[in-house]
């Protein structure tokens, strides 16, 4: 892990992969309710997932879950609520919110058998637009974090969350969040052919600022960059 990987000369290798498929992701929203709604859809890496899901997973297991109320951005089949995830860490949250784009995310959770039943209790399902959380009241969410989501989507899809995420969060709220580096676009770690958003540096401080959070920490790694923000 370094203190900060992105190279002005892969960022401009990957910028030129991303403006080549600037019509594939402007439509990214709609991409993603038709890709993950298919049935017959299974995850092919290409990279062993645990090399970029480890760390996350090292951030997530420090926190104090007690009476808190968290929302999952990118939940799909709840993963992140299973034995082998959160589920033990979880079970004295006082509520759990799952977001995706799915219409089945109600059915995938339910018959997820990895998750135990008392936390399946706890979640409430929510299909979103692309960018809302509209399930949420302002200052009302302790918790929200976002893994292998936030790094499919462009920019302004981007923004979006990241004023929602503000709303819904209390004061002193926290938010976790996977986004892209570019190592992710280079070819001998691409997981999708084409589809994952590049963010450089400077863009990923315009949004904290803009949104008037405090950056806690930024921890870059291979497969990407977990960012920890405070409101």
């Amino acid at each position: 892990m370094s203190d900060n990987p992105f190279s002005q000369s892969k960022l401009s290798a990957a910028r030129m992969r991303f403006l080549r498929n600037t019509a594939q992701q402007k439509n990214t929203i709609s991409w993603m309710k038709q890709h993950y709604n298919n049935p017959r859809w299974e995850p092919d890496w290409e990279v062993p997932w645990e090399s970029w899901r480890d760390p996350f997973m090292a951030c997530m297991k420090n926190f104090d879950y007690t009476e808190k109320r968290i929302i999952e951005i990118g939940s799909y089949f709840g993963w992140w609520f299973s034995e082998d995830a959160l589920a033990t860490e979880l079970q004295d949250a006082k509520q759990i919110i799952a977001v995706d784009v799915i219409a089945s995310l109600k059915e995938k959770i339910k018959l997820n058998l990895t998750i135990p039943d008392n936390i399946k209790k706890k979640i409430t399902c929510y299909t979103t637009e692309g960018s809302d959380l509209g399930i949420a009241k302002s200052n009302t969410i302790d918790l929200v974090f976002s893994f292998d989501t936030f790094v499919r989507l462009p920019l302004p899809v981007l923004q979006e969350y990241m004023k929602e995420i503000y709303r819904v969060l209390k004061p002193s709220g926290i938010a976790v969040l996977h986004l892209a580096s570019e190592d992710m676009l280079d070819p001998e770690h691409r997981l999708y052919e084409n589809f994952y958003s590049i963010i450089a540096t400077e863009q990923i401080q315009e949004l904290i600022t803009k949104n008037n959070f405090t950056t806690s920490k930024m921890e870059y790694h291979e497969q990407g960059l977990i960012l920890h923000l405070t409101k």
